[in-house]
């Protein structure tokens, strides 16, 4: 059965109070020892089952938009001052960005055989290596950007995280294409012979 949404927004609220002191106290050097169970991306787990049927996709797609957009230039913009321990993973605003962000996306409606929906469906089917390529893409490129990162703060992420993208996506459809893609069509050809 679906969560209901007092259920919803009571869990949302107990991460995003717990989150801004667990922020604070992170960025101010203080220690808050409390993790459990709101400590890395264990709230992205839980509530991944239930945002689609959320309060959050209950707002107009330009309301969704806004937040998103705020939130994203209010967590840059702390990162920028200094506050930057848990700016990209783990703060309040990252994470609703992130809820907006996935809720804007699934707005989107191309058509099947349009490039757009062409792109999203090619992004999406390799959503799962892009994750696990992309660590691996910020070890190899980081050296290069470090000279970069003191012109500004803002532009250097948002540069760094597209070329980490593509990188990890490029990497995602030849590793599918070179290894899953034979290793696929062998047990394909095994299970056959074994079941005939």
């Amino acid at each position: 059965s679906k969560p209901n949404q007092t259920f919803q927004k009571a869990f949302f609220i107990i991460w995003l109070v717990w989150n801004v002191v667990n922020n604070f106290s992170e960025n101010l050097s203080f220690d808050f020892s409390w993790s459990y169970p709101f400590w890395g991306f264990l709230f992205f787990f839980c509530v991944g089952g239930f945002i689609e049927d959320s309060f959050f996709n209950r707002m107009k797609t330009r309301s969704l938009l806004l937040l998103g957009v705020g939130v994203w230039l209010a967590n840059a913009l702390l990162a920028y001052l200094g506050w930057s321990v848990g700016a990209y993973d783990t703060s309040p605003f990252y994470g609703i960005t992130a809820i907006c962000l996935y809720l804007l996306i699934l707005r989107i409606k191309p058509g099947t055989g349009s490039a757009l929906g062409k792109c999203v469906s090619f992004i999406a089917v390799r959503s799962l290596d892009i994750y696990l390529l992309h660590w691996l893409a910020v070890l190899v490129l980081q050296p290069y950007f470090l000279p970069l990162s003191q012109i500004s703060g803002i532009l250097y992420h948002v540069c760094f995280t597209v070329c980490i993208f593509a990188i990890a996506l490029v990497a995602a459809a030849v590793i599918e294409a070179v290894l899953i893609k034979p290793i696929q069509k062998l047990m394909d050809k095994v299970f056959r012979q074994k079941s005939g």
